[in-house]
């Protein structure tokens, strides 16, 4: 959002230059008699034998101008200043001129009157109703023989009215930054607008269309997209069928925006961005080193306790050194993982991974902040006794938490930064309570940012006119190994096909094997499964993806997809071979992947693909690999990569998810490489097939589909704790039970049990970290 304009015209140098070419003032002004209690109060303040209005530094203000129709006490907002007596002579009003150069004769301005009571004249004020939208902007045209418009006829012209068209909202909150333009749309191909990104020589707002090339026509004239939340004061519907008070762009004031507070540490360079009831304590560490420091951060009224911690570290790769953070805090007690996060870049450009879940089971029960505590310590690699400004317990005890985090890497500054929260788990799956969200919140990557960058306030835009839709792949491992992972997705699918339906996701279902090319079976290759079977040789019927309608259908082909295994596992294979035997894209083929759905690649195995495995680079119970074993498992799975960011072909464009071996898995499941790779490059998460019970993962993942699926994507990354909705001008609010949530994977909104007709209108207003250089992920 660009920001509004609120000075004034009358710049010092610019009263300096009127006041000189009026005569007889003192060019060195003091200042002291400047104002309107200073100029009124009959004393002498700055001891130059002047008083008042005979004091040149008073002379333009507005109660000590000479208007040329005379004065008259009591004529509805008229000056009536005392006369000049001596000195410099007073500013003269000429009714035909146009002081200000705003297109406006002082006629029509009214010589002396000061409509904002500002102390400045409107026929010398740049704004005289103070709205924020230049007289200039307000006028009408650039005539000044004209009477200012009056788009609303109620007998006040547009620049004293601070609501011209009468819709009840402010000019000021419609046109927020006082342009006298809609946002970001364009009138011409290629136009450059102040505060807008830049668009190519073609290029019009976003939603709008060029019509005849670089320099043409853009159409329509404004759209909702390329609106930036702003609507026009000068009608009632800026946009057809919708009155500006539906639109609901007062979020995007400055009262409407989310207030925060910031917590700055200059040692570490870091800054968090909270909302005022949380509070950050900045802890002493005895024998710090180098980059060691660590804070506190606390949401007693969600039983949230999180913190930052940061160390030093000669580390090059982010993923390695997520991996020394999880490696480094496994006395918490028994961990999974349950997401290894997303690899990204923060605003600023560093490597990072956030929204990284771990479930904590400890030993005996503990509240969270003592959980945390032990946390930051471990992370440290120092005693408690060594942090100062630990708090007191608060919170209920127990057994079963979840650890959220972020892991942020400064190279250059051989710093590592690791932000997150934990809460109990019980909570934290309430979707009653806003638990899940702030932990969410605390570990996305949005709140931290350097010690010195600024925020800024952003207004976005949308018309909802589809339907997010998704068809979703599952790459499903048969071997006997398996089976209880297969029982745990089935036991997970109602609340699995709940989850999309209350976010309104049209979703459709595929289910194969693993099927080895060259097999008997090899006609199962990427083969969706459709029916009811029991028989572990059945090919699963007509080759069709599955509707939400058919649960029961689905939860038979996890247990038993297409095919027959025979104990060789070529995941990777299948699931290419999977989206290339359901394209070309097509809107209504059951058979084929619909042209406007987002496509999601699933695998569920607890092996290593076979091609991969006899590579002999890439040892399955190996963590972390060599530099040279890493860059051969790139190499080997770049052609898949390469498939599925849509490169090869763009509708085989996919996120691909791995429901898989971790590192420090449980059960003995061969570390998914080259999987897990193509995973991070697709913009997919990592969850460990050891898991006794799924359904934390898969809801991670199916979370993670329906922001893939949204039609609201953000312009900018923002503080997340600071987005506001409103849905056809209606305020929504943040909830997992009813109402809005941000998926960070995405940079996007999701609607949950919220119903919109097609054409309903979304204003999100958020806070976000200047100098942003990444790029929202599409």
């Amino acid at each position: 959002m660009r920001k509004r304009r609120i000075g004034l015209l009358l710049a010092v140098l610019g009263l300096a230059s009127l006041l000189v070419a009026f005569g007889g003032c003192d060019s060195a002004s003091s200042g002291i008699e400047d104002t309107q209690k200073t100029c009124t109060d009959g004393v002498d303040n700055d001891g130059d034998g002047l008083i008042d209005c005979d004091d040149p530094e008073c002379k333009l203000l507005a109660q000590c101008q000479q208007v040329t129709e005379g004065g008259v006490g009591g004529d509805g907002g008229f000056l009536d200043g005392p006369k000049n007596e001596g000195g410099a002579d007073a500013y003269i009003c000429d009714p035909e001129k146009d002081d200000d150069n705003d297109n406006i004769l002082n006629k029509h301005e009214g010589c002396g009157k000061d409509s904002d009571n500002d102390g400045v004249p409107n026929t010398l004020d740049d704004d005289s109703d103070g709205d924020g939208i230049p007289d200039i902007v307000e006028a009408g045209d650039t005539n000044t023989s004209t009477d200012p418009v009056d788009t609303d006829g109620d007998g006040i012209p547009d620049f004293l009215d601070v609501d011209s068209d009468n819709d009840s909202i402010p000019d000021k909150d419609e046109d927020r930054n006082g342009d006298g333009r809609v946002g970001c749309c364009r009138v011409t191909c290629g136009e450059k607008i102040a505060g807008c990104k830049d668009v190519p020589a073609d290029g019009c707002g976003a939603g709008q269309t060029c019509m005849g090339g670089a320099g043409g026509t853009c159409m329509p004239a404004v759209e909702v997209l390329c609106s930036n939340g702003e609507t026009d004061p000068k009608k009632k519907e800026t946009f057809p069928g919708k009155p500006d008070p539906s639109v609901g762009n007062f979020i995007c004031t400055a009262t409407g925006l989310t207030k925060v507070t910031l917590h700055k540490d200059t040692a570490s360079d870091t800054q968090i961005v909270l909302l005022p009831a949380q509070t950050y304590t900045q802890l002493t560490i005895a024998n710090a080193q180098g980059k060691e420091a660590a804070a506190i951060i606390d949401d007693r009224a969600n039983d949230v306790a999180g913190g930052v911690v940061s160390i030093s570290t000669q580390g090059k790769v982010v993923a390695t050194e997520l991996n020394s953070v999880i490696s480094a805090v496994q006395s918490l007690g028994t961990i999974t993982t349950r997401s290894t996060g997303t690899v990204s870049k923060s605003h600023d450009g560093f490597d990072t991974v956030f929204s990284v879940e771990l479930a904590v089971v400890t030993a005996q029960a503990v509240d969270p902040n003592d959980l945390r505590n032990d946390f930051i310590a471990l992370v440290l690699n120092k005693p408690k006794s060594d942090l100062t400004g630990l708090p007191a317990a608060f919170g209920k005890t127990a057994t079963n938490f979840v650890l959220r985090l972020q892991v942020l890497l400064r190279p250059n500054d051989q710093q590592l930064l690791i932000l997150g929260a934990l809460a109990d788990d019980a909570l934290y799956k309430d979707d009653t309570k806003k638990t899940g969200i702030t932990v969410d919140d605390l570990s996305n990557g949005t709140p931290l940012a350097r010690a010195n960058d600024g925020t800024v306030g952003e207004c976005d835009a949308y018309t909802l006119s589809r339907d997010s839709k998704a068809d979703i792949i599952w790459v499903v491992d048969e071997s006997g190994s398996m089976s209880d992972n297969r029982a745990s997705v089935v036991n997970n699918a109602n609340e699995l096909f709940n989850r999309a339906l209350n976010a309104g996701l049209d979703f459709r279902m595929g289910v194969t094997n693993v099927i080895y090319p060259t097999s008997s079976y090899a006609y199962a290759v990427g083969k969706f499964c459709s029916k009811i079977s029991t028989s572990s040789t059945d090919d699963g019927g007509t080759d069709r993806f599955l509707l939400p309608t058919e649960q029961a259908i689905f939860e038979s082909c996890i247990r038993n997809p297409p095919g027959y295994e025979g104990g060789t596992e070529w995941t990777q294979l299948n699931a290419v071979e999977a989206v290339k035997k359901h394209l070309p894209r097509a809107a209504n083929d059951p058979a084929k992947i619909r042209t406007d759905a987002k496509l999601v690649v699933i695998y569920v195995t607890d092996e290593i693909s076979l091609p991969l495995q006899s590579s002999g680079f890439a040892p399955s119970s190996t963590c972390s690999l060599s530099t040279i074993q890493q860059a051969q498992v790139n190499n080997f799975v770049a052609p898949d990569v390469n498939y599925f960011l849509g490169r090869v072909d763009p509708d085989a464009k996919a996120t691909v998810h791995m429901i898989g071996g971790v590192c420090g898995n449980s059960c003995g499941a061969q570390i998914g490489h080259g999987m897990i790779e193509i995973a991070a490059a697709t913009n997919g998460t990592t969850g460990d097939v050891c898991q006794a019970d799924l359904g934390s993962t898969l809801q991670i993942i199916i979370d993670d589909i329906i922001g893939a699926a949204s039609a609201a994507s953000l312009e900018y990354v923002p503080i997340s704790s600071t987005i506001k909705v409103s849905l056809d001008g209606v305020v929504q609010p943040r909830s997992r039970e009813k109402g809005f949530d941000y998926r960070r994977a995405n940079n996007t909104l999701a609607f949950i049990s919220v119903p919109f007709g097609q054409g309903s209108i979304v204003v999100v207003s958020y806070l976000r970290f200047t100098g942003q250089v990444s790029t929202p992920i599409p």
